[in-house]
């Protein structure tokens, strides 16, 4: 008797010591942030096996090597936004907000037109961030020309990248300035609430862009070469896609497709997902 219940309590102990070891590690795994790389990786083919279908209510006006070559190259002249604005400036076409994926910090003489055709329609443009020159401070923002800062309402446009490089998340606030993209989605929904004092990272399902949103040719756009009546209560994104600028980012398609992803195409995800009400928080660990 004394034998079997000796051999009881080694094996009892046995597997006392093997759960032991076992949350240990398992502890470590997840506290360690050692599944990440293979979350993401499960993650990443997981997204495009399921997909993620492009809302009908975006259009991408996109700036590409064909707008390039015909409008003159980059910079674009601003009297070419205004023209786009102005041709969209009518009950017929016009769209629930339109936001611009570009940078207007340095002032020029079309300014002011431009501002001007910003206040007739729900526009949203972005601020950038300047780094700090030394290390400990942080950033701050740095606007766009006042004229066009006081007719639109603005978002940042800052990339989150996770560890591996890759952009799958954003910050949803940057010194309480929302996203772009969520800005955007305020413009077009005033049901859609913004909660400016919190900064959270959030997940969003790309979608694949080579099946992605409608997208219209800049110079089209600007001349007429399409049905204008596209764009009736639509979110609208102005931005770069041409290679040869340099706009473009790692994300979960990029391997896939032997090509980075533009920053305009990134910010129709976002306010695809924020459409759909997808955006996916992170379970805390």
């Amino acid at each position: 008797m004394n034998a079997h219940l000796q051999r009881k309590t080694r094996l009892r102990r046995e597997w006392l010591l093997t759960i032991a070891i076992a949350i240990g590690l398992l502890a470590a795994l997840v506290f360690g942030d050692f599944t990440r790389p293979m979350g993401n990786v499960l993650y990443d083919h997981y997204m495009r096996w399921h997909g993620f279908r492009a809302s009908e209510d975006i259009i991408i006006v996109a700036i590409d090597d064909s707008s390039l070559t015909e409008l003159g190259g980059w910079p674009l002249q601003r009297s070419q936004y205004t023209k786009l604005l102005q041709s969209l400036d009518n009950d017929r076409f016009r769209p629930k907000a339109i936001g611009f994926d570009l940078l207007f910090v340095d002032p020029t003489e079309d300014d002011a037109a431009l501002a001007e055709q910003m206040v007739r329609q729900k526009t949203v443009i972005p601020l950038e961030f300047k780094l700090p020159e030394k290390a400990g401070q942080d950033l701050s923002p740095h606007f766009p020309v006042a004229s066009m800062a006081q007719a639109a309402s603005m978002g940042h446009i800052n990339l989150a990248f996770d560890a591996d490089g890759v952009i799958r998340g954003l910050n949803t606030n940057e010194l309480r300035w929302p996203s772009l993209a969520l800005a955007l989605h305020a413009q077009g929904d005033p049901r859609f609430q913004i909660n400016a004092a919190e900064s959270s990272y959030r997940r969003f399902r790309m979608v694949d862009p080579r099946v992605g949103f409608t997208m219209v040719s800049f110079s089209d756009a600007i001349n007429f070469n399409f049905t204008r009546s596209l764009f009736k209560d639509k979110y609208v994104l102005v931005g770069v896609t041409s290679p040869s600028l340099g706009d473009r980012y790692p994300t979960l398609y990029s391997g896939n497709n032997n090509a980075s992803t533009p920053g305009v195409a990134i910010l129709a995800s976002v306010l695809n997902a924020s459409l759909d009400d997808a955006l996916i928080q992170e379970s805390p660990v």
